[in-house]
C-alpha cells in the first residue's frame, strides 16, 4: 500500500472511531479495500456495490437474487418452498470482516471497542451508498429487480431486495411487489452475534 494511500486509510478510520463520519467516509474506505483486494464474501459484495452504485450483474448478492427469482418462478407454477435467506448478509458479517481487513493492513489507530462501537452508524451510511442499485437480471415471471431505499424497521434500518412478479397463469402470487430484506443494520451497537438466516415459507 502507497503510503499516501495508507495515510487516507489511517485518517477515515480514525474519524470513524470518533463518530465523526458519513457515507463520503465509507465510500472512500471502501474504494480504497478495493484496490488493495477483499476476499470476504459480505465486505466484497459492498464494495463491488461501490464501485458500480448504478447496476449489478455479478457478484454474491447478484448470484443469491437471481437464483431466488429462479425459484419463485419456479413455485409460482408449480408450488413448493421458497427459501431466503434474511438478511443477506447482517452487520455482524460485515463488520467483522471490516474489521479483519483493517487489522490485515495494519492500521495502526485500529482500536476494536472503539470501531465496532460504531457499527450500527457504519452500516447505516454504509445502507445509503448501495441503496437503489438496479438489479440486471429478469425473466419471464419477473419485470425488474433492484435494491430498495433504506427503509425502517422494527429494530433498525434495511435494505430490500425488491422484485415486481409478472403473475403466473394460476395467479398462485399476486403480490405487486416483493420484498427481500438483504442487508440490515440493527440498533444495538455492542450486539455482533446476530447472524444471517435462512426462512422456508410454501407456496
Amino acid at each position: 500500500m502507497k503510503d499516501g494511500t495508507r495515510t487516507e486509510l489511517e485518517t477515515i478510520v480514525d474519524k470513524i472511531q470518533r463518530d465523526d463520519f458519513s457515507s463520503i467516509e465509507l465510500r472512500a474506505l471502501f474504494m480504497i479495500l478495493r484496490n488493495v483486494g477483499v476476499e470476504f464474501p459480505a465486505l466484497y459484495d459492498i464494495v463491488s456495490f461501490v464501485a458500480h452504485e448504478d447496476e449489478r450483474d455479478r457478484g454474491v448478492t447478484y448470484e443469491y437474487i437471481k437464483h431466488f427469482v429462479d425459484q419463485f418462478a419456479h413455485v409460482t407454477v408449480n408450488g413448493g418452498n421458497l427459501t431466503m435467506r434474511i438478511p443477506l448478509h447482517s452487520q455482524t458479517d460485515v463488520i467483522r470482516e471490516l474489521y479483519a481487513v483493517l487489522e490485515t493492513n495494519k492500521v495502526a489507530c485500529l482500536n476494536h471497542g472503539l470501531f465496532t462501537g460504531r457499527a450500527y452508524h457504519i452500516m447505516c451510511e454504509t445502507l445509503k451508498i448501495i441503496a437503489g442499485t438496479k438489479i440486471n437480471y429478469s425473466n419471464h415471471s419477473v419485470a425488474r429487480c433492484w435494491l430498495s431505499e433504506v427503509e425502517q424497521h422494527k429494530n433498525g434500518l434495511g435494505v430490500s431486495f425488491v422484485f415486481e412478479p409478472i403473475n403466473a397463469p394460476d395467479n398462485r402470487m399476486k403480490a405487486r411487489q416483493v420484498h427481500i430484506l438483504a442487508f440490515y443494520a440493527q440498533m444495538n451497537l455492542n450486539d455482533l452475534t446476530q447472524k444471517a438466516g435462512d426462512l422456508t415459507i410454501t407456496v
